[in-house]
């Protein structure tokens, strides 16, 4: 891995939110992944984000080198925030 590391939970409740969320990390040049279970999703990957259960939170890890990346993706993304009670 070797770059710093963000992980958060998010639910993404709408297509809205889905469609929003997937193409915004097109413009991460970072890896960007969903988990949930045992599945990892690339989240870039709108087909990805739906073969996952979206009733439930998701986590949400971004590598990258740089901290603004990193702070940026954060902000781009704390709004699907969900708090670790909740996932």
């Amino acid at each position: 891995m070797g770059g710093e590391e963000l992980k958060m939970w998010i639910r993404l409740n709408y297509i809205s939110d889905i469609k929003e969320f997937s193409e915004g990390c097109r413009f991460y040049n970072s890896l960007i992944w969903l988990k949930q279970d045992r599945q990892v999703i690339n989240g870039k990957s709108i087909m990805g984000i739906f073969a996952l259960d979206l009733n439930r939170p998701v986590e949400i890890e971004i590598e990258t080198e740089n901290k603004n990346v990193m702070d940026d993706f954060y902000s781009f993304v704390e709004k699907w925030e969900v708090k670790n009670e909740e996932a």
